[in-house]
């Protein structure tokens, strides 16, 4: 088992290079900081999810951390060690002789190596408390919260392993030759050895060192083996037993340990969301999570969406002019035309950033949503492509042919696509040409669209299956063309 704060099944879709476009990383450097923290956030919000339990799953945890003050905290600070814990591992590990110089070595080697392997399943049963003990006095009501404290629970309370951490502790201590080993051996029918495992360890009896004893300038030989014939190979048969039961706990506390491992990382995600939650309040902005569909049902209802691109650049909320959107599955997509300054580009990035968003499981500025998901989302801005130089149009429209091309090749059923100003820079007609071409493909495909545009040729090829907006300057919104 191995749980994951960022969804039930621990992974995750593919990422959408959307949130460039979007200037999210932007967006999230100026609100929370530029760091670690904020490239994971991004890592994370760069791959949309898909399916409703799944956001919900995060919502949840968001709720828990924000009910429960220090939990963030708390929760940071133990699974920070539990994660350190391998390195540790690692570390006392390299420190282990290397096994050369006959059987002496090798058994010196094996018993060194079992004494640091039997240092961590304890290790990790404290780390199984003290994470319980994090959860202690607060109100779980999320999935992944009370999971992880049940799974606790339980492994404290599990004989099987107590058993592996009773039996880690015999090897903890001392050295090969304070013990005397018993060994089952299997021989094949030409009497060659071709296993042996560990059957007993016992303490030797040793009279306890005093003063006398130490001036007698005697000592007594500790070796598991007081010479002999076949010493050699007695020693060599207890250093492969003790491999074997090594690499028996190294697999047990491995398997065990995998099951938190990264939720210290997980955990920089809402730490980050909380800060964009605790923004969105204090700004003004809104803050609301959208009521979700599933994929197939393609609809968009938000009000009062405000530009977090502006508001990161320290515009006021009561200065960004908020917007609604509305589409429905009838919808095949949305023509926006403006003048140049008149919000189109505000307009689609606020949407896009409020779609990505949501499919992270996060809020939006805005008084009132709800979106269906999308099994994909993509963009196309022209601002954001390659620049060419002055008056290399046709490069240009190459270029953008080229990367329309490779994003419908890559289309799924209810993907959702963003024009910006695509085929701008073309001859009005060739470009009207070319958009009404691939416009009319889309709905064939189940793919919605919003394209922002000055081809204003297109608002005529279209029929009422299409939206048709224009920006107006004196009610600062945009109105619906008959």
């Amino acid at each position: 088992m191995k749980f994951s704060l960022l969804s039930q099944s621990g992974s995750l879709p593919s990422p959408s290079s959307a949130v460039n476009d979007l200037s999210l990383p932007s967006i999230f450097s100026s609100i929370t900081g530029a760091g670690r923290s904020c490239d994971y956030f991004m890592s994370v919000i760069s791959r949309p999810l898909c399916d409703i339990p799944d956001i919900r799953y995060r919502r949840e945890i968001i709720a828990d951390l924000e009910k429960n003050p220090g939990l963030t905290e708390r929760l940071k600070t133990v699974f920070n060690r539990y994660d350190a814990m391998k390195s540790d591992w690692l570390e006392l590990r390299s420190g282990v002789a290397a096994t050369s110089g006959g059987a002496d070595a090798e058994l010196d080697a094996a018993w060194s190596s079992l004494k640091v392997t039997a240092l961590f399943p304890n290790t990790l049963l404290s780390f199984f408390k003290n994470i319980r003990t994090a959860f202690d006095r607060t109100d779980l009501s999320s999935r992944a919260f009370i999971g992880i404290a049940d799974y606790c629970d339980e492994m404290i309370e599990n004989r099987v392993l107590a058993e592996i951490v009773d039996i880690a502790e015999s090897f903890r201590y001392n050295n090969a030759e304070d013990y005397r080993f018993n060994i089952d051996v299997t021989l094949n029918e030409s009497l060659e050895v071709t296993a042996c495992s560990l059957v007993e360890r016992c303490e030797k009896l040793v009279q306890k060192k005093n003063l006398k004893n130490l001036f007698k300038g005697k000592k007594e030989s500790l070796l598991p083996f007081e010479g002999g014939e076949g010493a050699e190979d007695a020693r060599r048969l207890v250093a492969s037993a003790l491999t074997d039961v090594d690499h028996a706990l190294s697999s047990l506390t491995n398997s065990l340990y995998e099951t938190f491992y990264g939720i210290s990382k997980e955990l920089a995600f809402y730490e980050t969301a909380l800060e964009y939650i605790e923004y969105l309040r204090s700004a003004n902005l809104g803050c609301v999570y959208a009521e979700l569909s599933e994929p197939e049902e393609m609809s968009v209802n938000i009000t009062d969406l405000r530009d977090l691109y502006l508001a990161s650049c320290g515009m006021k909320a009561d200065k960004i002019v908020p917007a609604d959107i509305r589409l429905t599955a009838k919808d095949n997509g949305m023509l926006i035309r403006g003048e140049n300054g008149a919000g189109k580009t505000t307009f689609l990035r606020s949407f896009g950033v409020a779609q990505i968003l949501t499919q992270a499981g996060l809020p939006i500025p805005a008084s009132k949503a709800a979106l269906s998901l999308r099994s994909d989302i993509h963009t196309h801005f022209s601002a954001a492509e390659e620049k060419f130089t002055k008056g290399d149009t046709a490069g240009r429209f190459e270029s953008e042919a080229r990367a329309v091309s490779q994003i419908i090749s890559n289309l799924k059923p209810h993907s959702l696509i963003l024009f910006n100003e695509t085929f701008q820079t073309t001859a009005f007609a060739e470009g009207t040409r070319a958009m009404s071409d691939i416009l009319s493909i889309l709905p064939r495909l189940a793919v919605q669209y919003i394209f922002v545009t000055h081809l204003t040729g297109l608002f005529d090829r279209f029929e009422k299956t299409v939206i048709k907006c224009e920006f107006d300057e004196k009610q600062h919104k945009y109105r619906i063309l008959g």
